[in-house]
């Protein structure tokens, strides 16, 4: 069967970020395509990459060929391309999951159009985000500068309709270093481009990848492409001139200081750590069969410090609630980082008589079984779970240079574990002094001497003033864009309001669906959609007419926020509020007490706060979010989105690295509040 898009990408020595654009393609939310790869005479391991993924799925398809240059690799693949549309990638950049959903239905609903790409996200060889491409969006305002020189669409975020590439003459050699300003000029002339708003790729920028001239100056191949376009349209020559090639500066990276940012040459003298001035550990999970010299290339501190780490993190029985989310998060990036990351878990225990009869007074069923699914599952470190629901003592843990407690109770096996299992941290992220768990003990835990990482500002400032000790590391949690993400969209036209619903007292749920039965009132038609991990109980019914979804799949939850006019997050007490996050970066504005960091990330914009246990405020709130115009909603809509966006999971390990780094004493430790510029 013919699939829609053929995935056209090149490669030629790119085994270093091979793995994780390949892996971006394939995890795309569309999934009529066909990936097409032209190896052209890669001369690392790249081909065997490849093959190892092309075993592996079906959808990908090998070219192999003596090296002739990207024109000629180009052209080649799109003569082998099946697909109506051609979507182009680099082998150096990661594509957004929706970006071939997003553009195929832009082409679909604009058959004007002959090739539409997207705005992009800078980042440096580590992945770090260091800019971003507003490109513009509609046709005469692209062409007007690419006619100028300055091509405002990405080429690996294009995708074109394929006829039209060809009857154009495909790329052309001629043009070889600019043949994506050449075709995009060609194919003005036969149709429209356009680029949409959405941020669908993580554009790569590194010395092998720049090229520079200076200002009023084009490469020869450039200038080639722009003089023939001109004599095309009869505009005679071009304003500019070619250039001489210029050596590349080295590019920029950013490094932390006591002020905030700044950005330094990633050549500036400093110590190496292994003969050579290389790192010596892999940049990405190799994929079994690709080369096993396959190594970062990184100097100095781009590759965080060089030196791995045996880390262990010690948790309770394995849920999919959203802190141990945080903590799966932290061990699969800290893994994919080089570092020898083993997570240890007790089994749940089975409910016991107590509970059963609990469950069955309250709701006439059986309670239900265990969730089997955990989020570490899907995490690269090693997951060791225990042979029953017991205490985590040394036999279970491995010998390493960190251990973490990442719960009141574990923070008590640790802190009884022998010294040879590691520095003890004990990673904070609520105050759990709740009625039904034993209150002394937690708060016993807080005064144990463990190193301690916090996840929001009033955790730190609860251990300075409450427990003496002011030297918490405050390291805010930041979400999943690949996980929760959604297209730019409009308001429902009939309103809906989202939250997660609980029967756990803090949790506030109670006062959220008060307020969502006041806002009704008002507002007609307002719908409530809500999820959770338990079933709606008969002591909290929701309201007639509202949509439940229980324990929906990880990569539903999106769908749920997205599908959301506002998100209520009604908390009496949290420790951070993940789920702001989340909603914000499904484009969602939230309505949120002031609970965890929800003063600190609605501030920034995309929601705003209502008083704690106060249905009537949060109803207000509600009805005057869900009455905004079309465009003062979409202003609020991105706003919540911006908040999600500026921190990242990148930004956030960057942090716990080195609040790791420092309980083992190989960097000094930093306090919340010393200097360094937090979201929250």
């Amino acid at each position: 069967m013919t699939p829609t898009v053929s995935v056209l990408m090149p490669v030629y020595n790119g085994e270093r970020y091979l793995a994780e654009a390949v892996d971006s393609v394939l995890a795309q939310t569309f999934t009529d395509f066909e990936f097409v790869i032209v190896d052209d005479g890669s001369k690392d391991g790249s081909l065997a990459v490849l093959q190892w993924y092309a075993a592996r799925d079906p959808r990908v398809r090998i070219i192999s060929r003596p090296n002739t240059g990207i024109v000629g690799a180009l052209n080649d693949g799109l003569a082998a391309a099946r697909g109506e549309l051609v979507a182009r990638m680099d082998a150096d950049d990661v594509c957004h999951p929706e970006r071939f959903r997003t553009q195929v239905e832009y082409l679909r609903a604009h058959p004007a159009c002959v090739v539409v790409g997207s705005r992009a996200d800078l980042i440096d060889p580590d992945g770090e985000r260091i800019g971003r491409w507003d490109m513009a969006l509609d046709h005469d305002e692209i062409d007007r500068a690419n006619l100028a020189g300055k091509l405002t669409i990405v080429h690996p975020s294009l995708v074109f309709r394929r006829a039209a590439v060809v009857g154009a003459g495909a790329y052309r050699q001629e043009t070889a270093g600019s043949e994506d300003l050449d075709l995009m000029l060609r194919l003005a002339e036969t149709g429209r481009l356009a680029n949409v708003p959405d941020v669908l790729l993580r554009y790569r920028r590194h010395h092998e990848s720049l090229t520079h001239s200076a200002p009023g100056q084009v490469s020869e191949a450039a200038y080639r492409a722009l003089r023939d376009a001109w004599a095309r349209r009869g505009l005679g020559d071009p304003p500019l001139r070619p250039a001489a090639r210029a050596p590349v500066p080295p590019p920029r990276t950013t490094t932390r200081c006591g002020r905030g940012w700044r950005s330094r040459s990633v050549t500036s003298p400093r110590p190496a750590s292994t003969p050579g001035g290389r790192c010596g550990w892999p940049r990405f999970q190799r994929p079994p069969g690709a080369s096993p010299t396959a190594r970062c290339g990184a100097t100095d501190r781009s590759c965080r410090g060089h030196s791995r780490m045996r880390i262990t993190f010690v948790c309770p029985p394995p849920d999919l609630s959203g802190g141990q989310r945080v903590v799966a998060t932290y061990a699969d990036r800290l893994q994919r980082r080089g570092h020898s990351v083993t997570i240890v878990t007790p089994r749940r225990a089975r409910p016991g008589l107590r509970a059963v009869a609990r469950s069955l007074l309250r709701t006439g069923r059986w309670p239900l079984r265990p969730p089997t699914d955990s989020h570490f599952a899907r995490c690269a470190a090693e997951h060791r779970l225990l042979d029953r629901n017991r205490p985590v003592t040394d036999a279970d843990v491995p010998d390493a240079d960190v251990v973490i407690a990442t719960w009141w109770e574990t923070a008590e096996w640790v802190m009884n574990l022998a010294p040879k299992k590691g520095a003890k941290v004990y990673f904070i992220q609520h105050h759990e002094v709740f009625e039904y768990l034993p209150v002394e003990r937690v708060e016993a835990s807080w005064r144990l001497p463990l190193r301690k990482i916090v996840v929001a500002r009033w955790l730190a400032d609860l251990a300075r003033d409450r427990y003496g000790d002011p030297a918490a590391e405050l390291v805010p949690n930041a979400v999943d864009l690949d996980l929760f993400h959604a297209p730019s969209r409009g308001r429902n036209k009939v309103p809906v309001v989202g939250t997660m619903y609980s029967t756990v007292h803090f949790k506030g749920c109670d006062t959220g669906l008060e307020a969502v039965r006041l806002a009704a009132a008002r507002l007609h038609g307002l719908k409530l959609l809500a999820f959770g991990a338990a079933p709606v109980d008969p002591s909290m019914p929701l309201p007639p007419g509202a949509e439940f979804h229980l324990r929906p799949q990880q990569d539903r939850i999106r769908e749920l926020y997205a599908r959301c006019d506002v998100w209520l997050f009604a908390s009496r007490s949290e420790g951070f509020g993940l789920p702001i996050l989340e909603a914000m970066a499904c484009r969602t504005p939230v309505i949120g007490t002031p609970a965890g960091a929800a003063p600190e990330l609605i501030a920034r914009g995309g929601g705003c706060l209502v008083e704690y246990e106060d249905p009537a405020d949060m109803a207000a709130a509600i009805v005057r979010v869900c009455s905004q115009s079309d465009s003062e909603w979409q202003s609020m809509s991105d706003a919540a989105y911006a908040t999600a966006t500026q921190y990242t999971w990148a930004d956030a390990t960057d942090l716990f690295e080195r609040a790791l780094r420092a309980a083992v004493g190989q960097a000094p430790p930093r306090p919340a509040g010393a200097g360094e510029e937090h979201p929250t």
